[in-house]
């Protein structure tokens, strides 16, 4: 296995040698980014232009954090949380650390799975609020979910901007196309944000 990072395991977590690394690491961890998480499974990924590939999303990360690019640390953030809940997922857990072949495999499955990606980026922003702990209208994140699919690599473009019912079309990995009205966006909103409500009461 493929070591990424000068860490430590302890007793207490992992300690990050250098002093920013671990800044950023505890910066992450107290806004609920599963980084360690991400962690690990770029360590346990056996294809090097995989482990690269999502390494920059780490990288980029930290280069919006530490510009106070708030916008940008959040897309970028949000992919982190993204593609390691997907992976922490039984079907996702066993491809990553296996063979090139099976690595090859796993990407077959991921292009059919563009749904599961926007389902996560809206329940992150069904948990969206201003400095008064308001939730913004769904207007309002309308164009952050489009921001954030084109963050996820799905190539999104807006269709029908005049109209009431805009709709965004997106890349899936199959190169198929996939698409969202903002109706059902809006919908989806409304009911992530009725579960967080109730789960909050629990």
């Amino acid at each position: 296995m493929p070591k990424v990072f000068d860490r430590t395991e302890t007793t207490n977590g992992w300690l990050y040698h250098d002093p920013n690394e671990q800044s950023f690491v505890l910066a992450l961890m107290i806004r609920g980014v599963p980084i360690i998480q991400f962690d690990n499974l770029l360590e346990e990924t056996e294809s090097a232009d995989a482990r690269l590939h999502r390494l920059a999303w780490r990288t980029k990360a930290q280069a919006a954090r530490t510009t106070r690019n708030a916008d940008a640390l959040e897309a970028w953030i949000t992919l982190i949380t993204v593609w390691t809940r997907m992976c922490l997922r039984d079907e996702f857990a066993t491809p990553l650390a296996r063979s090139a072949k099976k690595h090859n495999e796993a990407q077959k499955a991921k292009a059919k799975l563009p749904r599961g990606i926007v389902a996560e980026i809206i329940r992150d922003l069904a948990g969206k609020t201003d400095e008064l702990g308001v939730q913004p209208p769904a207007k309002e994140l309308w164009q952050d979910f489009l921001s954030r699919l084109d963050a996820a690599g799905f190539y999104p473009r807006e269709s029908d901007e005049s109209c009431d019912d805009p709709e965004i079309i997106y890349e899936k990995k199959d190169l198929t196309e996939g698409s969202i009205r903002f109706s059902s966006f809006r919908s989806s909103l409304s009911r992530e944000r009725r579960l967080i409500s109730v789960a909050r009461l629990r």
